[in-house]
């Protein structure tokens, strides 16, 4: 399937901790994601730089998507920045 199939994908938003182990699952899961040509994905670290106060320039960004995908690992908590993005979500209503 390529990526002209089909005209209003799916957005999702992909969170996670930044660095480390995260950061190739989130790469290698956007990837994968975008390679189905049935889905946008959002990386804020992707994403090209912006005047924007930095919780503003992705927090705003998750009323645009459908879905909000959190990797988080148990065994190192979740952080102060990914917590706030699903409770910014979560208020977020359609």
């Amino acid at each position: 399937m390529t990526n002209e199939t089909v005209k209003h994908k799916l957005r999702i938003f992909l969170s996670s901790k930044c660095g480390g182990k995260y950061e190739i699952v989130r790469k290698a899961l956007e990837k994968l994601l975008y390679e189905t040509g049935l889905i946008e994905c959002y990386c804020f670290e992707t994403e090209p730089g912006s005047a924007e106060s930095l919780p503003s320039a992705y927090l705003d960004k998750i009323q645009l998507h459908q879905i909000l995908l959190l990797i988080v690992d148990n065994e190192d908590n979740i952080t102060n920045a990914t917590l706030s993005e699903y409770r910014k979500a979560k208020e977020w209503r359609f």
